[in-house]
């Protein structure tokens, strides 16, 4: 009896080497549908990376369009009656697109605001949607307030409208 080696062929693809194959494609395809998902992410949240908390930041002080921007309170009504800032306007965050092309007039900034900086982020990421590009979320009322250098009022003694 006789036993021969048999011969090696280095192209002949063995179980092993495809399940190695499959692997690394596998890794790749999911390295890359990773890439691609991170860069799409990035691609389209930057657009309203400016409906992000301002005032905690105190972006507010610095910003030279402050003082000139038309400050919106998205709160509810009972909310704004409650306690307001002194000259804000009151829109409700569900009504904001419609509302504001009538209260803004002629582009001026907007500068957002409800309690805690959530429903004013809401409303901002809506009108950036509808191609408004001056339109920011001031966060929290008492933070934006201090920001701003701006009283807190009731609505018997503001100054501010209900749009």
């Amino acid at each position: 009896m006789s036993f021969e080696a048999p011969e090696f062929n280095p192209s002949a693809r063995t179980p092993v080497a495809s399940s190695i194959a499959a692997r690394w494609i596998l890794a790749l395809s999911v390295g890359l549908g990773a890439l691609l998902a991170l860069w799409v992410w990035r691609k389209y949240t930057s657009r309203f990376s400016a409906c992000r908390r301002r005032a905690g930041e105190g972006a507010l002080r610095g910003e030279a369009f402050a003082s000139e921007a038309l400050l919106i309170d998205v709160r509810s009504k009972t909310e704004f009656d409650r306690s307001h800032i002194a000259g804000a306007i009151h829109i409700p965050h569900r009504r904001i697109v419609r509302r504001l092309p009538v209260a803004t007039g002629g582009g001026k900034p907007v500068l957002l605001y409800c309690r805690s900086g959530r429903r004013s982020g809401i409303a901002c990421r809506r009108l950036r949607r509808r191609g408004y590009t001056q339109v920011f979320n001031a966060g929290g009322y008492r933070e934006t307030a201090e920001g701003l250098g701006r009283a807190l009022v009731a609505t018997g003694t503001s100054t501010g409208a209900s749009a």
